[in-house]
């Protein structure tokens, strides 16, 4: 049907005088004049797109329909503008892509790289970073290493420990803590990051910190 109609548009109206057009035929004129200024179709068809407006919020991520995106740390605050498709997100700043992400209906798109570089070193602190470090410190230092990731607290260790330069200071409280005969339970995490603060600024055989009484 669709051929049929092109071919009667062609043969039948398409031929007739037009007086817009000085007596002559619209395909008359269409051939002489504007068929040579036609240009090829696309490589690619077109893509409906969505444009928006969004924040970076503090945690790095913007938010756009019911997903949420990460763009980079240098952008906190920023207005970007994005460009939302079928399959892809990408991120506008001063009309620069600054970030693609695959489209995704609902939930969150993470990419570690947009995290600061301190922040990267922070989540790629695996265990067998935590084992190294502790036996640099010591013996007693790796072993209370060993009983925190056996009741699954790793988050709390390479950051709150091993991460502090001063080696002396945390041996002496893991010995400590050995020689008191005090084991780590997963039902007293409370209390161990109490303990992990205390390892960094004063703990057992330390001095404490000064704490400012509530007004």
């Amino acid at each position: 049907m669709q051929a049929e109609a092109v071919t009667w548009s062609q043969q039948v109206p398409g031929r007739r005088k037009c007086r817009p057009l000085g007596g002559a035929a619209p395909m008359t004129v269409f051939d002489a004049l504007e068929a040579a200024e036609l240009l090829p179709l696309p490589p690619t068809p077109f893509v409906l797109a969505r444009w928006s407006t969004a924040t970076v919020g503090p945690d790095i991520h913007i938010k756009v329909g019911r997903t949420l995106y990460s763009v980079p740390w240098k952008l906190i605050g920023r207005k970007v503008d994005v460009r939302s498709t079928a399959t892809m997100v990408q991120v506008f700043h001063d009309g620069q892509v600054v970030k693609n992400h695959t489209a995704l209906d609902q939930g969150k798109r993470t990419d570690k790289s947009d995290y600061p570089p301190e922040k990267i070193a922070f989540q790629m602190r695996t265990p067998v970073w935590c084992r190294s470090q502790a036996s640099e410190i010591g013996d007693a230092c790796h072993e209370v290493i060993d009983q925190l990731l056996e009741v699954n607290v790793l988050p709390l260790v390479p950051h709150g420990l091993l991460a502090d330069s001063r080696s002396a200071r945390i041996a002496g409280v893991c010995r400590c803590r050995n020689e008191s005969g005090s084991g780590i339970s997963v039902c007293l995490t409370a209390g161990l990051v109490r303990w992990l603060s205390r390892c960094r600024s004063g703990g057992p055989g330390f001095p404490a910190p000064t704490r400012q009484r509530r007004r």
